[in-house]
């Protein structure tokens, strides 16, 4: 293979863990590769920008072995990329500190191949920014220096001057250090640096599990101890700590502290993760469901080749939307074919999906739910009318009967499928079992049937976990398996959910 089918290598910086904080650039990156590697500080969240059919490699080190080697990983990228794969090398925080980018680098131009650097942002900046701890400030320090704690301290020839690190009169940050602070302290303080010099410790930084501890050099080993931290972590030395008593700014809100678990499809859960997080929560993202969409359709083909037919087009989800027009721009249609046709929509979501192909929804029902859908359409005069009615494998009955009651001729059409994510079913069980759940939320019917199908049946692990439903049909569902719903909202919309959230946890 010549050079010029050899595949694109992109180092990308994941950032320090909260995924909102990866750049633009590093978003396209990760949307046009076919390989992602990753380490174990690049949150997995991050995968979901990657197109559906890309692939993962994890090549994560833990503190406490050696993980991938660094010649397996630079072996694997280049490999990849002659094959003629585009390759993302997704690393924690940024690539140049700490993240032996450089060495990968060497490794791919050596190669003969060429690459480029996404930068990310250091968890040296970020993790005390998030603990209310600005690295710089006047009157208090203009300078920081970051170093790695990773190394022995008691070494002869050790690569770090103590002596001048004691002696700067700035900030100094220091990564991979946790497991030698007690080391680290003693060294700074022989070496001269007051015993009483404020210190914090910050354990996933950026991230709604993150935790904090503070104290002075002579005691923050013992703190760190009882604290249960571990690594990740990074240290902050010197009097800019102190700024966290005033302007300390992260986990406020009224659900701080709450993990609530969101069981909507990967492409979905964001809005909903996103409203949680912003109110204090640690949403923790598993997908319960995959859409599919129905890839031939004749059935499909011929109602949009025919739509003039149609006096409504009902569509109960945005899914609905999505395979419907996703399938008329394989066959050269656009929305101009709905015109002259009725369109209803369920709900707000559902008529935003609309919206993004220009179309304005006819009809929404008042409660944004398949029962009032069905019972404000009997109202109308359906006699003889042709109602297209696209919709997933698992959609209830009621709906259609109830239009054929009144008299509409329906063609429900399936034009795309819920299915389960296979690649999740491990992540389920942990995440169910680790006892850590404050709430779990359903969207619809099928992420509960899903979840439980992902539990191998057993939902006696949520007995002791508060659950929350986005409306009557998913309650009653809940319900038929035996539990209780906690909150369910009284509009069937994500912030109705949030807002039934917040009452159920005394909130308003």
């Amino acid at each position: 293979m010549s050079s010029e089918n050899f595949g694109k290598i992109i180092l990308v910086g994941a950032g320090p863990g909260d995924p909102g904080l990866l750049t633009l650039k590093g978003q396209k990156a990760l949307a046009g590769a076919d390989l992602i590697i990753y380490d174990r500080l690049a949150n997995s969240e991050l995968l979901a920008h990657a197109k559906k059919n890309a692939q993962f490699l994890y090549v994560g080190k833990d503190p406490t072995d050696s993980g991938d080697s660094q010649t397996t990983i630079n072996q694997a990228m280049i490999e990849a990329a002659k094959s003629g794969k585009n390759v993302v090398r997704l690393k924690g925080g940024d690539p140049f500190v700490f993240g032996r980018g450089g060495e990968e680098l060497q490794a791919i131009f050596e190669a003969g191949l060429f690459a480029e650097v996404v930068p990310g942002i250091t968890s040296a900046i970020a993790a005390p920014a998030y603990s209310g701890i600005p690295i710089t400030q006047r009157g208090l320090a203009t300078s920081f220096t970051v170093v790695s704690g990773s190394e022995d301290t008691n070494k002869k020839e050790s690569a770090l001057d103590w002596e001048k690190l004691a002696s700067i009169p700035g900030t100094l940050v220091l990564l991979m250090g946790l497991r030698k602070i007690k080391q680290i302290t003693e060294q700074l303080i022989r070496h001269g640096k007051s015993s009483s010099t404020p210190i914090s410790v910050t354990q996933w930084g950026t991230l709604h599990k993150q935790r904090a501890v503070f104290g002075e050099l002579s005691n923050i080993s013992e703190k760190v101890k009882n604290s249960g931290i571990s690594s990740p972590a990074v240290i902050v030395i010197g009097p800019v700590v102190e700024m966290a008593k005033q302007i300390s700014w992260f986990k406020q809100g009224p659900l701080a502290g709450k993990n609530i678990l969101v069981t909507r499809s990967r492409n979905q859960a964001s809005l909903l993760s996103q409203s949680l997080n912003e109110l204090g929560a640690n949403a923790i993202e598993l997908a319960t469901i995959e859409i599919e969409n129905v890839a031939k359709n004749k059935e499909l083909e011929n109602s949009l080749k025919n739509i003039e037919d149609y006096s409504w087009a009902i569509f109960t989800s945005a899914n609905a939307v999505e395979s419907v027009f996703n399938f008329m721009h394989k066959l050269g249609m656009d929305s101009r074919i709905f015109k002259g046709i009725g369109v209803a929509a369920i709900g707000p979501a559902t008529s935003s999906s609309l919206l993004t192909y220009g179309i304005n929804a006819d009809f929404i029902p008042k409660t944004f739910t398949v029962d009032s859908m069905a019972q404000e359409f009997k109202k109308m005069s359906l006699e003889n009318q042709r109602v297209f009615l696209p919709q997933s494998d698992l959609a209830p009955e009621t709906l259609r009967n109830s239009l054929v009651t009144s008299g509409a001729l329906v063609d429900a059409i399936v034009t795309y499928k819920t299915i389960i994510p296979k690649d999740e079913i491990i992540s389920a069980n942990s995440i169910i079992t680790s006892g850590t759940l404050d709430m779990v939320t359903f969207t619809s019917s099928s992420t509960v049937s899903n979840l439980k199908a992902m539990l191998g049946g057993d939902m006696a692990l949520l007995k002791e976990i508060r659950i929350a439903s986005i409306g009557p049909i998913t309650s009653q569902t809940v319900r038929d398996l035996g539990f209780e719903v906690t909150a369910e909202a009284e509009e069937s919309t994500i912030p109705g959910l949030v807002s039934a959230i917040l009452n159920s946890f005394g909130q308003k």
